[in-house]
């Protein structure tokens, strides 16, 4: 309101002020509404008093606006800076709060992360050596289905044995001698009452839900029969381990890349929208398998993800320690080759018989594998257009990016690869470390760590103190993604050598 009368003022001075003959009907009609004009001023400025006034003569006039006008500006002005110190001290106690609670949040909120979408009205295809735009809605659908079935092609040798793999392979899937498969016996056990009602009530709020539209807001309200019925299916699940055919149907929403989407669906990535029921029985499952794991240190690989107590901190400090050594430490001798891996599509690229020889290597329990195998296959999607859902079509490889065990099981797929380049792969670089063990005398006990990669999730980063050392894990990379069907872009890889460094 203060803002309505300030551009009243504003105006009435401009016509006062200025030469525009033709206009005295104008002006008169201001003048005759500014008294109701000033009584709406008083009713929002508590301390303010309507002043006397004359129309005339003009000059005095002109001045006593100008001082009304000044008197509405500097409040605003006011008040606008009172607004943007409360909206700065608002924004900054929410983002403490999410640094405590929602580090999801923080991390978008510090980064200015922009919520980007794509509307799937046209698609842009090459027919026949030509670049065409479809728009027609059926024209839209198929060549959606036909990127998404197709983006990763299934492998062309399907391994069900390690008999026909390299003798370097035979021994990084063989079974580990050092556990036993009675660590994974509560994996299956039946979900108890408790259990089940604190997996549905940590599940998060405002999220897509499958093609039934059964929300997770609406599971955590189920009560009674419901309730019970709820985790009768549940551990049926487990029982069997199998799902319901129905949670093998799915909705595939693609989002944009980093870049702009150009009506092409290469600048897409899928996002796959799941039964909220089966992703909730899941949890259970991925919450048990990852404390056992991650408890006993079952996985030897190194890799910082995909289990309790994941982050990227530790490896952050790792590298760079690493450069800091390399650069700063005068007595250490060592090359120091860095190489940062691009892998394409690691999720839609997993071969599910790998998959299945890298759980066995574990001592999975075969009820417990067959549960995990069950959850990708047999599957249909739709996907998501401007003109409604596509046609269902049958997915040939990959698990599900929205499935909540699809990180953990990245991670158990890619630990035969880590095991043996820790064991195998020459000329680690040394990092050092010293510990303060008595502080009169000084003395510090040295203690040496080979590093051979730095990896979290699909990000590996190998590292060597030599050409040839470099050179041998890219070997050794090359040969296991041959083996796992796993697409690595090479054009994208990064290269550092301790040149860099100097």
């Amino acid at each position: 309101m203060l803002i309505a009368i300030n551009k009243f003022l504003d105006r009435l001075l401009f016509k006062l002020t200025t030469s525009r003959p033709g206009r005295p009907a104008q002006i008169s009609q201001m003048i005759n509404s500014l008294p109701t004009q000033l009584i709406l001023l008083k009713s929002l400025l508590t301390d303010y008093t309507i002043p006397s006034y004359s129309t005339a003569p003009l000059p005095t006039f002109v001045k006593f606006l100008r001082s009304q006008k000044a008197l509405v500006s500097a409040y605003l002005s006011t008040q606008f800076h009172q607004h943007r110190a409360d909206s700065i001290e608002y924004y900054t106690a929410l983002r403490d709060e999410h640094f405590s609670t929602s580090l999801g949040s923080f991390i978008s909120s510090a980064l200015s992360v922009e919520h980007r979408s794509i509307v799937l009205d046209r698609v842009l295809v090459v027919i026949d050596s030509k670049t065409t735009l479809l728009t027609d809605p059926s024209d839209i659908k198929q060549a959606a289905i036909k990127h998404f079935q197709s983006v990763v092609t299934p492998p062309l040798v399907q391994y069900s044995s390690m008999d026909s793999f390299p003798p370097r392979w035979q021994r990084a899937y063989t079974p580990l001698s050092d556990i036993d498969s009675s660590l994974y016996i509560l994996v299956m056990s039946p979900i108890l009452e408790d259990e089940w009602k604190n997996i549905l009530n940590s599940m998060p709020n405002n999220k897509a839900s499958g093609p039934s539209k059964i929300s997770y807001e609406m599971l955590k309200h189920l009560t009674g029969d419901a309730f019970n019925l709820s985790l009768t299916l549940a551990n049926a699940c487990l029982i069997h381990g199998d799902i319901p055919a129905d949670w093998r149907e799915a909705l595939v929403y693609p989002i944009p890349k980093p870049h702009e989407f150009d009506a092409q669906l290469k600048n897409t990535r899928p996002i796959t929208l799941l039964e909220t029921v089966r992703k909730c029985v899941v949890k259970v499952v991925t919450t048990r398998l990852s404390k056992i794991l991650a408890d006993n240190q079952v996985l030897q690989g190194g890799n910082f993800a995909g289990l309790p107590g994941g982050s990227t901190d530790v490896p952050i400090k790792m590298l760079d320690a690493i450069i800091h050594q390399r650069r700063f430490d005068k007595t250490d001798d060592q090359e120091l080759w860095i190489v940062s891996q691009d892998i394409s599509k690691a999720f839609d690229s997993i071969d599910l018989n790998m998959l299945r020889l890298a759980l066995l290597r574990l001592h999975l329990p075969s009820l417990l594998i067959k549960f995990i195998i069950n959850l990708f296959t047999r599957r249909n999607n739709k996907i998501i257009t401007c003109h409604g859902d596509t046609p269902g079509y049958r997915v040939r490889i990959g698990i599900d990016q929205g499935e909540i065990i699809s990180p953990l099981l990245w991670v158990i797929y890619l630990d035969p690869l880590l095991t043996t380049l820790n064991r195998e792969a020459s000329d680690p670089f040394i990092l050092k470390s010293s510990v303060l063990l008595d502080y009169s005398p000084i003395e510090y006990e040295q203690h040496n760590l080979p590093v051979s990669h730095i990896t979290f999730m699909d990000d590996s980063t190998l590292i060597a103190s030599s050409k040839r050392g470099i050179e041998d894990r890219l070997s050794i990379t090359a040969e296991f993604y041959t083996l796992n069907n796993i697409q690595a872009n090479s054009a994208k890889y990064i290269l550092l050598s301790s040149e860099q460094f100097s």
